[in-house]
Order: structure tokens, then C-alpha cells, then sequence
């Protein structure tokens, strides 16, 4: 028997084994890139505040010397004003304020979107109410938002990328550990 286009429809089985296989795979990329920018968007937001509170209270120690008379501290306030100088430069080099909001922005975006796979996953490829033309439909819509969504975002490294995967497999650990603890 074929369908509407001439094939030979799949088996119902085979068809949510597939999307239940492509579902487990996105809900996994999207929870590793959520997380992964997450991780830059802190470390960024570190760098922005480590360079900021350095010039802070670097200038303010510069602010302070001018008011001493001793002449050994013009040579240090020469070497402190240099440092402020490269941590303000630094600063407005890296833009790490921006760079922090970016990666935030997107991480909470991919977070969104693993959250509705996750009850893709969870819930609607367990309750079966779907129909497997429905489930696949919805993997396809769910797939096409995490392509733009990677598209449209900053880049991310791969020490941030591997540090969210070391979550995730710990995380999954957990989860099947519950499932287990369900069944007896």
C-alpha cells in the first residue's frame, strides 16, 4: 500500500523510534548550548567586573597619592597609572559588558527551547495522545528554531561547550537513577 506521494508509508514504530531518538539528541544540544553560554556569559561578566573593580580602585590609590609629598611614590603611581591605563584599554577592547548580555540573552533563548523538547521528551513521546505525524512535526519546528537560534549566536568556546556537557552527563546520570528507583 502506498500513500498520497507513491511511498510506501513507514512503519508507526520506526517513525517514533526516529523522532524519539532525534528529540533526545536536540533536548541534549539545545541543554549544552543553553548552558555553554550561559558558563561565557559569567565569565565574560567576570572579566568586565575584574577589570572594572581594578581601575576603580587603582585610580582612587592615584587619587590618593597626589596628596603625598613623598618622592618614592611617583615612580609607583607611574607603574599604577599604566596599569589602569591597560585595564581600561582592555576593557574597551573586550567590551565584555556586551559580550556578557549576548551570550546570556542567547543561553536563555536555547533554554527556552530545551525546555519545550524536554516535554517533547518527557512528556508527549511517553503519553502517546500524538499522533507520530503530530511528534514529527513538532521535532521538525523545534529543530528549525534551534538552527536559527545557532545561526544568530555569538560564538562559543569549546572549553564552556565541554564544561555544559560535563553538566548535562551528570545531570542525565541523575535522571536515570530516578527512572530506576521508579521501577522497583
Amino acid at each position: 500500500m502506498t500513500n498520497d506521494s507513491g511511498q510506501q508509508p513507514m512503519d508507526k514504530a520506526v517513525v517514533l523510534a526516529t523522532v524519539t531518538s532525534l528529540a533526545a539528541n536536540l533536548w541534549k544540544d539545545t541543554y549544552v548550548s543553553a548552558m555553554g553560554h550561559m558558563f561565557a556569559a559569567d565569565s565574560w561578566t567576570n572579566i568586565h567586573l575584574g577589570l572594572g573593580i581594578t581601575s576603580t580602585i587603582l585610580s582612587a590609590a592615584i587619587g590618593a597619592s597626589i596628596f603625598s609629598q613623598a618622592e618614592h611614590l611617583v615612580a609607583i603611581s607611574g607603574v599604577i597609572s599604566l596599569i589602569i591605563v591597560v585595564a581600561t584599554a582592555l576593557s574597551t577592547f573586550l567590551n565584555a559588558e556586551k559580550r556578557s548580555v549576548s551570550h546570556h540573552q542567547v543561553g536563555a533563548n536555547y533554554l527556552a527551547l530545551s525546555n519545550r523538547v524536554a516535554v517533547l521528551v518527557q512528556v508527549d513521546l511517553i503519553l502517546r495522545k500524538k499522533t507520530e505525524e503530530d511528534l514529527a512535526n513538532e521535532l521538525i519546528k523545534l529543530s528549525q528554531e534551534r538552527e536559527g537560534l545557532t545561526k544568530d549566536s555569538p560564538p562559543l568556546s569549546a572549553r564552556f561547550r565541554n564544561r555544559a556537557k560535563k553538566q548535562w552527563d551528570l545531570s542525565e546520570k541523575e535522571r536515570q537513577e530516578k527512572l530506576s528507583s521508579m521501577r522497583t
